[in-house]
């Protein structure tokens, strides 16, 4: 059953909604990454700990924690999920940016991410169906092409990139220096979310990677 695109935000406006937030993140990701000390884990702390409502802990929304996976690992223990620490009165403006962003590239980036990976495969296969001579005027084959290239101008831009993965090194910085009680109160789509940009980028034929390497990624690969 397709959800109604009336009612749901589209991935566009998701992408969109992504790169605003990763520069609301440039201070602490670029500019001055020591300010990304600042950064709390006492947000996803709340009555409910699901700060702000972006991170569900129950119902069919819930965003499986760190602490669960290890929870399955032995299925004979009852492991309740770990709480973070409680949370301040309120919430630095670097660790609400640093959440919300995280959410929206996984909400985002990561869907439009597999999405691209879908429409190459089919390009591939619909080429492959029309024949050598004729897939070039082949109706199908070109509009998967289309809608393939459409989507790498944003996903490869290059100053997108250049941000993600600034973002994906301040977020392994975090959760490296967490101590372990605390990492497991982490959503478990932060490092599977780093993982599969990672390789998206590493993977991408059509990106130059020596743009790339004035970034530092000490973090993402400790």
């Amino acid at each position: 059953m397709r959800p109604d695109p009336s009612k749901i935000a589209s991935k566009t406006w998701l992408l969109n909604l992504s790169v605003s937030m990763m520069d609301s993140c440039i201070p602490f990701t670029v500019k001055d990454p020591t300010k990304s000390k600042l950064i709390s884990s006492s947000f996803l702390s709340s009555s409910s700990g699901d700060g702000m409502g972006v991170y569900p802990t129950k119902g069919d929304d819930l965003v499986a924690r760190c602490a669960e996976a290890e929870a399955e690992a032995d299925a004979d223990q009852d492991v309740d999920m770990a709480m973070p620490p409680p949370p301040p009165k309120t919430s630095n403006f670097i660790s609400k940016a640093f959440f919300l962003t995280a959410r929206s590239l996984h909400l985002g980036v990561v869907p439009l991410k597999n999405y691209a990976s879908h429409l190459q495969q089919n390009f591939y296969y619909y080429r492959q169906q029309a024949g050598e001579d004729a897939w070039r005027t082949d109706e199908q084959v070109q509009n998967t092409l289309n809608r393939k290239m459409a989507l790498d101008v944003a996903l490869l831009d290059s100053d997108f990139l250049m941000g993600t993965l600034a973002f994906l090194n301040t977020s392994a910085t975090f959760l490296t220096s967490l101590p372990s009680e605390e990492l497991k109160t982490m959503p478990e789509h932060f490092i599977d979310d780093l993982c599969d940009i990672v390789k998206f980028v590493a993977t991408s034929h059509e990106l130059d990677l020596d743009a790339f390497k004035t970034l530092n990624f000490q973090a993402i690969f400790r």
